[in-house]
């Protein structure tokens, strides 16, 4: 979400409307990607660590993403290294979480 926000921002915001997130002025998206990740986190949704996900893990998982019908229909193009920066944060924000 955090990289398809910059390309539509404004799409990203219907989306945090529709989550009733309170409107912060931005206007960029980026409430909308902080009301999933508490829609996530108050949900006990499963993370990518405690599946067993590892850093070891990202370079296959970029490419099996790259592979997927939906990352080729994102508002803007994605490449492999954007994907494995995507997994890293995800993995990053999870050892926050963690402490």
């Amino acid at each position: 979400m955090e990289h398809d926000r910059r390309a539509v921002p404004e799409l990203f915001e219907r989306i945090a409307d529709a989550l009733g997130a309170p409107d912060d002025g931005t206007g960029d998206g980026s409430r909308a990607v902080a009301a999933v990740r508490r829609l996530l986190a108050e949900t006990g949704f499963p993370t990518l660590g405690s599946i067993g996900v590892t850093e070891a893990d990202l370079d296959e998982l970029a490419d099996a993403a790259l592979a997927d019908y939906f990352i080729s229909v994102a508002p803007e193009p994605w490449t492999k290294q954007d994907v494995i920066a995507a997994y890293r944060a995800a993995l990053t924000l999870e050892s926050r979480a963690e402490h």
